[in-house]
């Protein structure tokens, strides 16, 4: 229950960063518009950063939880919740990659990038979108 905990309480995570980092605070702002730019390139994001995103939610983790209790499995579930959103947002950009399987998530994704980049932050769930009011109108 904890990875699965780990993994929901990523795609929250990842939909804060997304919103409030990658749209609102520099230098984080200046690479996320390189990708808005042009999605078809890679994300070129320092790997201090992501060096630094591992480290804290690990640690994060082991500070809320201790060592003794459910520290680990919450980890690997947001560890796995990332991964999980790299490889989905790299296959929302690649053309036809996963077919038919995503393209509610690919739409969502369009309409963040090509419509209104205000909008539409999930990359792996709309979930939150919709909690926040940042669902596009016409999804």
């Amino acid at each position: 229950m904890a990875v699965l905990a780990g993994l929901i309480a990523w795609t929250l995570l990842e939909y804060v960063l997304h919103r409030f980092v990658l749209h609102g605070v520099e230098p984080f702002r200046a690479w996320h518009l390189v990708h808005h730019r042009d999605p078809s390139q890679p994300i070129r994001v320092p790997l201090a950063f992501s060096a630094a995103l591992v480290v804290t939610v690990l640690g994060l983790s082991t500070a809320l939880l201790g060592t003794d209790s459910l520290a680990a499995p919450l980890s690997v579930g947001l560890l796995i919740g990332d991964m999980l959103q790299e490889t989905v947002h790299q296959g929302l950009h690649a053309q036809g990659v996963f077919g038919l399987s995503l393209v509610r998530l690919s739409a969502h994704h369009g309409h963040h990038h090509h419509v209104d980049e205000r909008a539409a932050f999930g990359t792996i769930t709309t979930f939150w979108d919709r909690c926040f009011g940042t669902m596009p109108r016409s999804g």
